[in-house]
């Protein structure tokens, strides 16, 4: 008996085309959001190529700062106002220019699966953010205070030495954070008094609005974890810790856009994103290099 089989009616078969796309994942980009963007704020679209910062610093104690009151004939001493060191951003004189551009044809456009260029788009973006996130990754290796080894796990010690380097240099006590890798935050996660403020934080008694990456607080940190901390699980990362004004941000362009457009002489349909921006270590005492898992 002559069967029909599946081979006999295969191009017949309807197949299903998803339009979910698996997509590849996309890390937390936390960074750049906790740094000092005042700068930024000041320049208001103004056209600049460097940031010139001065302050005042204190005066010096002395000893003529006192006279008994019954001196009447004592004479005042003046001392003149100390200015800190100029400092400038960027430190190098160099802006960072970096674009993520892709182009279909239009053959593509028109045949293809109908999400996938709103997909790229969304993955341009990405690849934009990222290169900064991960500009401002690499400060935290260069701060001259460290605490901790690197592939040891962070204790509470260790957690408690860096906000003592922060409280020595007078750092506001708002605006601390804590950068950890995937491996440090799951260490800290052992940390009964963190855990117990994560369960305060469930059942309502703590606020919650945070961004992502937020993982908690503790010691007056604000915790946040990305898989973007520079370094490996088997060497360890290079987590930190600092108060805002450690390191300043300044973005002309956090995320320009073109297109799309079409280009006739290839047709082609054409994306690209750019950000142009420059950044500087403003207080080296307001942070601190943790060295952990």
């Amino acid at each position: 008996m002559a069967l029909t089989t599946k081979t006999t009616v295969d191009g017949t078969i309807p197949e299903l085309w998803s339009k979910i796309l698996l997509n590849a994942r996309e890390k937390n980009l936390i960074l750049v959001p906790l740094f000092d963007h005042r700068y930024e704020a000041e320049a208001g679209g103004k056209n600049f190529d460097l940031v010139k910062v001065d302050g005042v610093d204190n005066f010096a104690e002395a000893a003529e700062s006192y006279s008994d009151v019954s001196d009447v004939n004592s004479n005042l001493t003046f001392r003149a106002g100390v200015m800190m060191t100029q400092r400038l951003i960027p430190a190098s004189g160099a802006w960072r220019h970096f674009y993520k551009a892709f182009a279909t044809t239009h053959e593509a456009d028109i045949l293809g699966h109908p999400g996938l260029f709103d997909a790229w788009v969304g993955k341009v973006a990405y690849e934009v953010a990222l290169e900064m996130d991960t500009y401002f990754a690499g400060f935290i290796d260069n701060f001259s205070q460290t605490e901790g080894s690197l592939a040891v796990p962070v204790t509470e010690d260790n957690i408690m030495r860096c906000v003592q380097y922060l409280n020595d240099a007078n750092a506001p006590r708002n605006d601390r954070f804590m950068a950890l890798s995937a491996a440090e935050d799951n260490n800290l996660k052992k940390f009964e008094r963190f855990t117990n403020a994560d369960y305060a934080r469930a059942v309502g008694s703590l606020p919650t609005d945070r961004g992502i990456g937020f993982a908690g607080s503790i010691h007056g940190l604000s915790v946040h974890t990305s898989t973007n901390i520079e370094g490996t699980n088997a060497a360890g990362h290079d987590n930190g810790v600092w108060q805002r004004e450690a390191v300043a941000v300044i973005s002309k362009e956090m995320l320009r856009v073109e297109g799309p457009v079409k280009d006739i002489e290839s047709d082609t349909k054409q994306y690209i994103a750019h950000s142009f921006y420059m950044g500087a270590e403003m207080r080296d005492d307001h942070a601190i290099w943790l060295k952990g898992l």
